[in-house]
């Protein structure tokens, strides 16, 4: 029997076999404890590891604003916050923002900087997000870079906690600098999984069960420039979960890294490629404004 690629049960099961096959995504399920000591971990280096983290946050919000889905008294879940790049990002410009996480190190990281910068109208929640329970629903629910919503389940979870519209933040596949790819060939003997294959099941999982997602992609290049320690120590932390001791990470880190290596500081230009996916609730085959909205592709470069 051919299979049916405009239907929401072939998605769904595509999709599934993407985080099967992912040992990123089935580590998330198997050893959330690993992944949550490592959260914790790295949250103060998180923003920088990411290369530019509050570059990606401004481009995202602004991009946010110019489609009229938050502003000023918006109600935003901002679902993984992580360090907060995005949260105050979005409450500076005056949206109310509830920041989930269940690492407590990055929602402390995001508070510090919150007070720092004077940003009013963020939330901070300590919670497992598929326990999560809010008293009212928000206008716009997001989850950036955020594993465990990239799954039809995960769609669903969103949805139920939005009002308005809900919004994925994702990378496009490619890797903003080499350097994680070469390290994963070298520790764990195999290609590193493709995450772009999770853009394309969850826009097509979206579209093919009636929900008319919208679709923008952003570009833009980034540099790095980090001190040797912090890199080294960031990624004993990541192939820790993977059962890769230290001294096997800093063989890796000295033999594929060396090019890379100015004055005890790892420099790299890369560019960043993410993907933002929104759309509009479905609740029991019904859209939450009773209408649908044509697709719309576009192509934005900062």
């Amino acid at each position: 029997m051919t299979a049916d690629v405009f239907s929401e049960e072939f998605w769904a099961g595509v999709w599934q076999g993407a985080r099967d096959s992912s040992i990123l995504q089935t580590t998330q399920k198997s050893d959330p404890s690993r992944w949550l000591a490592f959260y914790d971990h790295v949250s103060a280096m998180w923003l920088e590891m990411m290369g530019e983290g509050w570059v990606l946050a401004g481009n995202v919000t602004r991009l946010l604003l110019q489609n009229g889905l938050v502003g000023p008294g918006k109600s935003v879940l901002d679902v993984g916050c992580g360090p907060g790049a995005l949260a105050i990002s979005l409450a500076e410009q005056g949206a109310r923002v509830t920041a989930l996480d269940s690492s407590r190190k990055m929602l402390d990281c995001l508070m510090s900087e919150g007070l720092r910068r004077g940003v009013q109208g963020i939330k901070p929640v300590l919670a497992d997000w598929s326990r999560y329970a809010s008293p009212s629903c928000y206008d716009f629910v997001v989850a950036a870079f955020f594993p465990h919503a990239m799954t039809p389940s995960g769609i669903k979870r969103l949805e139920i906690l939005s009002k308005g519209c809900c919004a994925l933040v994702t990378g496009c596949g490619k890797e903003a600098f080499p350097i994680r790819g070469r390290l994963w060939r070298r520790l764990m003997d195999e290609s590193m999984p493709q995450t772009g294959r999770h853009l394309s099941c969850a826009f097509n999982y979206l579209l093919t069960s009636g929900r008319s997602p919208n679709l923008m992609h952003l570009s833009w290049p980034i540099n790095v420039n980090l001190p040797m320690d912090t890199v080294i120590d960031y990624y004993r932390h990541y192939f820790e979960i993977f059962g890769r001791d230290h001294q096997a990470v800093d063989e890796a880190i000295h033999i594929e890294m060396a090019e890379y290596v100015q004055d005890n500081c790892y420099r790299s230009s890369g560019e960043m490629d993410v993907a933002l996916i929104w759309w509009q609730p479905q609740i029991h085959g019904i859209r939450a404004d009773e209408r649908l909205n044509p697709l719309r592709l576009s192509c934005w470069h900062f």
